[in-house]
């Protein structure tokens, strides 16, 4: 039980790699990422008391959801490696930011994810490219929910918990990616223990994605309609 609420162990550290490949790989996915959420922010943003006190609770929430309520990947079959990106599974890691990107939009949930990994990273993964899953995986989520395209499968596309499983397959090749460049060796055995963790990594953050997606659609019964940034849809 103590692990469920505290599941980190005292080794609170960023491990910067020295492998020039994922430094630029790193510095490259982090461009990508502000270009396409700077494509996609076509609103203007009216920063009023509501949209203060929202992004000041899910900040909070961040500090309680990151470092509390986990399950070691010890319940996963298999050898689960050490580099990965992710590595306890922090239940309700995803709320904060996948909330941020249904009720703020795209830059709060961008900067929610971010804060969200480099503390995960800090406090568990010691793996630089896990806050660029998380933004990624923001970004995904959020595009889904606020997209206005009106067949019935973009429709489908705004409920969270669809949402959540739309945007972890678009983000499983950054995923890939970041497995392959956390590792080191030959680029053969780079690729086949990367192809070797995926499973593991899709599903912890699927369980991620789809609780946070449960919550998101909690939520969004709950926002009174009109919500002045909401756009959460339940159904």
């Amino acid at each position: 039980m103590t692990e469920f609420f505290a599941p980190h162990t005292p080794e609170y550290t960023i491990n910067i790699p020295e492998d020039l490949v994922a430094l630029i790989g790193w510095g490259v996915w982090f461009v990508v990422l502000l270009v396409w959420a700077i494509r996609l922010r076509k609103q203007k943003v009216i920063v009023g008391r509501a949209y203060l006190i929202w992004l000041a609770v899910l900040s909070v929430l961040i500090l309680v959801f990151i470092p509390f309520f986990g399950l070691g990947n010890d319940i996963f079959p298999g050898d689960y490696a050490e580099t990965n990106p992710v590595q306890h599974l922090m239940l309700f890691a995803a709320v904060p930011w996948m909330l941020a990107g249904g009720v703020l939009g795209y830059f709060p949930a961008l900067l929610l994810a971010a804060m969200s990994g480099v503390l995960l990273s800090y406090l568990d993964t010691h793996n630089i490219f896990t806050p660029l899953i998380f933004m990624t995986l923001a970004l995904g989520f959020t595009w889904c929910v606020r997209q206005r395209f009106r067949p019935t499968l973009f429709k489908l596309l705004r409920f969270p918990p669809i949402a959540a499983l739309v945007s972890l397959l678009m983000a499983l090749p950054f995923v890939l990616s970041a497995l392959i460049l956390s590792t080191s060796g030959r680029v053969a055995d780079r690729f086949f223990g990367a192809f070797s963790q995926l499973g593991i990594v899709a599903l912890q953050l699927a369980i991620m994605m789809m609780i946070g997606g449960v919550i998101s659609a909690m939520v969004g019964i709950l926002l009174p309609k009109p919500c002045p940034h909401g756009v959460l849809q339940s159904t």
